[in-house]
């Protein structure tokens, strides 16, 4: 890859993280906290789902979705999914896990 092309994608990558931030601050603005935004797709409640070695669901696809409306950039149903698990709204946890959201 040359120089200007590895410059080009760069820039579109910080320019969607200064875009995709103004878009977090919109949504916090509306909602009173971003944590408020998320949560409202499930209806407060943790979505609680069998293991299986999926990267997406249709959670984290109507997520990315309304956030791509809204002009967020780089973040798929993919990387929905991982964050929805990560903050604990997705809970899908194998048998042999010792957590208390798979009992």
């Amino acid at each position: 890859m040359e120089w200007g092309n590895w410059c080009s994608c760069l820039w579109l990558l910080i320019d969607s993280a200064i875009a995709n931030t103004r878009i977090f601050l919109q949504i916090q603005a509306e909602q009173g906290s971003f944590a408020a935004y998320p949560w409202g797709f499930t209806g407060n409640n943790v979505v609680r789902e069998p293991y299986t070695q999926r990267t997406t669901s249709p959670l984290s696809d109507a997520l990315s979705r309304d956030l791509r409306r809204r002009g967020m950039r780089f973040f798929g149903s993919t990387t929905a999914y991982s964050w929805l698990q990560a903050v604990g709204i997705i809970s899908a946890h194998g048998p042999e896990c010792d957590s208390a959201c798979a009992k």
